[in-house]
């Protein structure tokens, strides 16, 4: 059995190391996401509203987004 997401109530996001692509425009202002890991769950926020819970994603839920954009299979979204 995999193990369950944890809730936005249960995050304890006090420790959490933030990291903001440089492709943001800067800083963490800029209408862009947020992501941290810590105790086995990946966390994207956003940047314009950090007190907002951030959606939770397993391991294996946070590793098929990178494999998929360095396969391409999400190109479409570039030209929006």
């Amino acid at each position: 059995m995999s193990p369950s997401k944890p809730t936005a109530a249960e995050l304890d996001l006090s420790d959490v190391k933030w990291v903001v692509s440089s492709y943001s425009g800067g800083g963490g202002g800029g209408g862009c996401r947020r992501v941290g890991a810590t105790d086995g769950s990946a966390w994207v926020g956003d940047t314009k509203n950090p007190d907002l819970p951030p959606l939770v994603y397993t391991p294996s839920e946070a590793r098929a987004w990178p494999q998929a954009v360095k396969a391409d299979e999400f190109d479409y979204l570039l030209d929006l």
